[in-house]
């Protein structure tokens, strides 16, 4: 008993005269709380910061990506005056594996395209239909723009396309449900 009165009075208690265990299974408990508490707080910051990352990322996800993507010109740089006359869609798209199609409003598109990480893109000559129509003067343009292109950008849904002096040559546009369902 002198042993547990020394450690009591060593420890600050008050009552040293009739010193009152703590039962094993009391320790126990206390240490699971205040581990439990600890534990809570580096589960609840874990999940902020998973949290954090996935709304970061999220703002990067948003972007479409070149490949499989259907895209419609917005602007040709070099257009001028000239336009559709006829309202015809216009688009073209890279698959995942580098093939080119598309409608230059008047013949169909094929080819293949080298894409790389760092914004590269280069069109191999692409080949078209041969057919007659009232757009061929925007569909000489929009070919024109195409094999010109060096580099590539894209934010969120807008892509534009650089020649090799980082000019820009058009700007498109992620295109309507319908021509993805066309392409196919």
């Amino acid at each position: 008993m002198k042993n547990l009165k020394e450690e009591r009075a060593a420890a600050g208690a008050r009552n040293t005269e009739f010193p009152v265990p703590v039962p094993a299974r009391s320790r126990i408990a206390n240490e699971e709380k205040r581990r439990g508490g600890v534990m809570k707080f580096m589960k609840s910051g874990i999940l902020s910061a998973a949290v954090g990352i996935l709304i970061l990322a999220g703002g990067c996800a948003s972007d479409a990506a070149l490949k499989e993507t259907v895209w419609t010109p917005v602007k040709l740089e070099n257009q001028g005056t000239v336009g559709l006359v006829q309202d015809q869609p216009v688009w073209f798209s890279v698959g995942s594996d580098n093939k080119v199609t598309g409608n230059g409003g008047v013949n169909t598109i094929i080819g293949t395209a080298a894409v790389a990480e760092d914004g590269k893109l280069v069109f191999e000559p692409l080949a078209t239909t041969r057919k007659a129509g009232p757009n061929l003067a925007y569909e000489a343009i929009f070919l024109n723009a195409l094999n010109a292109t060096r580099t590539y950008q894209i934010k969120e849904e807008t892509l534009q396309v650089f020649d090799k002096g980082g000019n820009l040559l058009a700007t498109f546009t992620v295109g309507p449900e319908s021509l993805t369902k066309e392409k196919e």
